[in-house]
């Protein structure tokens, strides 16, 4: 006596033994694209730095010649575009921001102390982006050893 539905039997068996864990797949819709991982960036892991703004901090560079040149650097690199130099205030982009961001190179950070202007590149301020994961800890000194001085 044969039995017609036993291979039909077999086959479905067969099709959906692999279906088990169709929940534990990533699972697109037509017409979307990829989800992408988070930034390596985007959760602190290295715990190399904790910043709490107005928390003090001490400057570990020292004020010398050779911080305040690299602080030069840095300043024309990163900030100038916005901010420019003594002689060219506002500058490039600064110029099309209302109101235009203010010139540093003026004395206009005189007020603040050297924790605060540390936390204020690191952390961003109003529009100006943060500059945490863009310079080192030691660039961000150096930037404020140059802001500080007359040079």
């Amino acid at each position: 006596m044969s039995k017609p539905w036993l291979p039909l039997l077999l086959g479905i068996f067969v099709m959906t033994a692999g279906c088990d864990d169709m929940h534990d797949q990533v699972a697109i819709q037509p017409q979307e694209a990829p989800r992408l991982s988070a930034p390596a960036e985007a959760v602190p892991v290295t715990g190399k730095e904790r910043l709490i703004f107005g928390q003090q901090q001490n400057n570990p560079q020292a004020n010398s010649a050779e911080s305040r040149q690299r602080g030069a650097a840095l300043y024309t690199i990163n900030c100038a575009t916005c901010h420019g130099g003594k002689d060219n205030y506002p500058n490039q982009v600064g110029g099309h921001f209302n109101p235009p961001p203010p010139n540093l190179r003026d004395g206009h950070l005189a007020g603040y102390d050297e924790a605060t202007l540390y936390q204020m590149f690191s952390l961003g301020f109003g529009r100006m982006p943060a500059f945490q994961l863009r310079l080192s800890v030691e660039d961000r000194w150096h930037l404020v050893n140059y802001l500080r001085s007359d040079d």
